[in-house]
């Protein structure tokens, strides 16, 4: 009996070893997932597909006589940036990076002095990812040992600032020190506090304060986050007050928009419709801060970007668009800016009504059933009629202008709203104290 059930086991385990060899055998091979290599990325990429391997321009004694370098290269980013740039000035060599497939470019500009006019030449050429990496990695580390090298030197002008307006000469050397590294991308913040101390006890030395009101226009104009920390340290020192630095904030953001490589590739206003159309390349590199509000990193301009879906007999058609803020619409809404993303949605909603008309958007939002909606209009509006009898009757104009029109839905003002009655209020004081006009 024991010998019988011996053998059924043994022919049960010889049955089941071969049926699962069979259905090895049988089972097709898993297909890798395949993964694009880093040198093909460009390929598919918005910004590169289009790119040639090679490009050029050349000049001869100032006039162009050639250039097929493709516009999309504003979008690249400079690895090491500003220690390394495409300055013309001398011949000169960076790397550039795709911010969107990641693929290297050798930028070189040559420059041939010759009698009669100079030859110029910019070539720009693709690079393999390994090559690219290992440049990238060598720039860094040149980063890094400069950044290493500011440490060790700025402590003993920062001293030197400490002593203003003694030892004039320690002084020069500090204020020549720190101008030459808010050029080369330095953070000044330690030092900008003794800058403006500094400034604030100095009436002689003509050229050290200029040299160092210079350093506080060069940080400033580094980018958006650099801006917003010389801000703060004019208003914690009261030299946002000085007439000689009072219109620095406003210049330094001038010069970041005028020269920002992102806004300058991204229209005012641009609406595409997804089925056929992509928005530009460069609004990808947009930092999101909501949903629907964006910010661009270098220059600090904020944009609003929506979608819908329209019906049509033959379908639905989606529909986006992206809209850049005025310099006077973000300021108006900076208490908002300052809280996002809370709330980034139920602002959207009025934005997106009347958005080329921001302070009726802002009244509009004292409708909101949130009371918190209701408390960011407030602030922003507050802030902005405040001292300002031209902002006070616009706000004024659209109240009364909307009191005779029939509104949408989404542009309805709640009369009964407390906080609107207090910005009416408000409104119509700053206009009871503003001086007669001359006659």
């Amino acid at each position: 009996m024991t010998n019988l059930i011996e053998s059924v086991k043994k022919a049960t385990a010889m049955k089941s070893a071969k049926k699962k060899l069979a259905s090895t055998q049988s089972k097709k091979p898993r297909a890798k997932k395949t993964i694009p290599s880093a040198d093909t990325r460009w390929q598919t990429c918005s910004i590169c597909k289009t790119i040639p391997e090679r490009s050029w321009a050349f000049w001869k004694g100032g006039e162009q006589q050639e250039n097929n370098l493709p516009p999309s290269m504003d979008l690249f980013k400079i690895v090491g940036e500003p220690l390394y740039d495409t300055s013309t000035s001398y011949s000169n060599n960076c790397l550039m990076q795709c911010p969107e497939c990641k693929t290297y470019y050798d930028w070189d500009f040559e420059y041939e002095f010759l009698i009669g006019g100079s030859e110029d030449e910019i070539n720009l050429t693709r690079l393999s990812h390994a090559e690219g990496e290992k440049r990238a990695r060598a720039i860094l580390k040149d980063v890094e040992a400069h950044k290493a090298q500011f440490a060790e030197q700025a402590p003993q002008h920062v001293d030197a600032l400490r002593h203003a307006p003694r030892e004039p000469e320690r002084l020069k050397a500090a204020a020549d020190f720190f101008f030459r590294e808010a050029y080369t991308g330095s953070d000044l913040a330690v030092a900008l506090p003794e800058i403006l101390r500094a400034l604030s006890r100095m009436e002689s030395e003509q050229d050290v304060v200029s040299g160092l009101r210079t350093v506080l226009f060069a940080y400033g104009r580094q980018n958006w986050q650099s801006l917003q920390t010389l801000l703060k340290h004019l208003r914690d020192t009261g030299m946002d007050r000085d007439p000689m630095l009072a219109s620095a904030p406003a210049d330094c953001e001038k010069a970041l928009r005028a020269n920002c490589r992102i806004c300058r590739n991204l229209p005012d206003a641009v609406t595409v419709l997804l089925e056929t159309q992509d928005l530009p390349p460069a609004s990808n590199q947009l930092v999101q801060l909501g949903l629907h509000f964006h910010q661009c990193s270098i220059c600090g301009t904020y944009y609003f970007r929506y979608w819908d879906t329209f019906p049509f007999v033959s379908g639905a058609s989606d529909e986006q668009w992206l809209c850049r803020f005025s310099p006077d619409e973000a300021d108006l809404l900076q208490p908002f800016w300052e809280v996002l993303p809370n709330h980034a949605e139920d602002m959207a909603f009025y934005v997106d009504e009347v958005f080329d008309r921001m302070p009726l958007a802002l009244l509009c939002a004292f409708d909101d059933r949130d009371k918190s909606v209701r408390a960011l209009a407030y602030r922003c509006l507050a802030r902005f009629v405040a001292g300002q009898p031209d902002h006070a009757r616009q706000v004024l104009d659209f109240y009364r202008q909307h009191e005779q029109s029939p509104p949408t839905p989404r542009t309805r003002i709640n009369t009964d709203s407390l906080e609107l009655q207090k910005i009416i209020r408000e409104c119509e004081q700053v206009l009871n104290c503003e001086p007669p006009a001359s006659q």
